[in-house]
């Protein structure tokens, strides 16, 4: 409950910045494409030092490391009240990057503890819903404030949300952690995992970045109307994700990602095929939908990693995801204002088809359970 809650908490802060800090950049800031594209990059730095970060906190028990991540996290959100100006936009959005990213690993290893044997998707789709329940709270305050001349003291709000999810952290008992895991790992064993989570980095930067920039400056796009369709998105995902991820241990990963892949490949060519606002908007919500299968991801890592090495390989597999995020923004919106806006969702229907070529080759654990069933 208490890991529950601190996880509603940081989802609640995360998800206010997401929905109203485009139209911040555009209405209080007035950013240019490229300029967005490297402050991106630059706040996904931290991401892919993820594993270094990991290393450094070997010492500490996960609960305790998580309530550090909430407190710089919640620091960085919070500073968005005092930008002014470029450079200390980047320094409020690198402060918060650094402990979301390293929250991120630490959060799915207690998850992954936590959970029965065999029941880690229904369990990662229960914490996925619980985020969407604050998701929906967010968008809430965000469309509420919207109307005020300014969007900043959200962001204070979002802080403070944030340092109570960092206490909450600091009451899970010791017993969900270990000390008992090595620095780094980096094993040949775990290449797929790896490859698939670079690949997803990818997406995830185009569905982040390229999309809702395209909503916002491309057609106008408000920050009530973000708002709403994030609620659309948290609903689906509410209602679904326990489901999914049920789905997701009773048929395995790679059917899930199969199906997945397939979906963002149609939808990456729509995204390209198309500037009207209410077939972006459609896009969009099919495409935050689609994230819930990401959980088969970490199901799979669990399955093919030592005990030992799960809190590790996930600090690897965000930052093999934060390679691509470091390098997309930027290469992306220089060939948006070079070749055109649609580029970018081309190069994420090519990646959905490397995604979908690399998910064949996973083992599929279901039906080695079932050939090794007695007659």
């Amino acid at each position: 409950m208490l890991l529950a809650a601190a996880s509603f908490c940081l989802n609640f802060a995360l998800m206010v910045q997401i929905s109203s800090f485009m139209n911040f950049l555009k209405e209080d800031i007035g950013i240019r494409p490229l300029q967005y594209g490297v402050l991106e990059s630059l706040r996904e730095v931290p991401g892919a030092l993820t594993v270094l970060m990991v290393a450094m906190t070997v010492r500490f028990l996960e609960p305790k490391i998580a309530s550090g991540c909430l407190l710089v996290f919640s620091i960085g959100i919070a500073g968005y009240y005092r930008v002014t100006s470029l450079p200390s936009l980047v320094f409020a959005s690198v402060v918060w990057s650094i402990g979301f990213h390293l929250w991120v690993p630490v959060y799915n290893s207690m998850v992954l503890r936590l959970a029965k044997e065999g029941e880690e998707g229904h369990w990662l789709g229960i914490f996925r819903s619980i985020t969407a329940a604050s998701s929906l709270c967010a968008v809430g305050v965000v469309y509420f404030f919207a109307d005020l001349e300014s969007y900043r003291h959200i962001f204070l709000l979002a802080g403070a949300m944030g340092m109570v999810g960092s206490l909450c952290c600091l009451g899970i008992s010791s017993e969900v952690g270990t000390l008992d895991r090595p620095k780094l790992v980096f094993k040949k064993k775990y290449w797929l995992y790896y490859l698939l989570t670079f690949l997803e980095g990818t997406r995830k930067q185009i569905f982040l970045t390229f999309a809702l920039f395209a909503m916002v400056h491309l057609r106008e796009t408000s920050v009530q109307a973000v708002a709403a369709l994030t609620a659309i998105n948290t609903v689906a995902i509410f209602l679904s994700a326990p489901s999914i991820g049920r789905w997701i241990d009773r048929r395995g990963e790679r059917r899930a990602l199969t199906l997945n892949y397939i979906g963002l490949f149609f939808i990456f060519v729509g995204y390209a095929m198309t500037t009207d606002r209410n077939v972006l908007w459609g896009l969009y919500c099919i495409d935050n939908f689609f994230k819930v299968f990401t959980i088969s991801l970490t199901t799979y890592m669990k399955k093919i990693a030592e005990p030992k090495d799960i809190t590790p390989t996930l600090a690897a597999g965000v930052t093999m995801n934060h390679i691509a995020a470091v390098t997309v923004p930027v290469v992306g919106f220089a060939m948006w204002e070079t070749f055109g806006y649609h580029v970018p969702f081309i190069g994420g229907a090519c990646m959905a088809v490397a995604s979908l070529v690399a998910t064949q080759y996973m083992v599929n654990f279901r039906a080695v359970e079932k050939a090794e069933q007695p007659a």
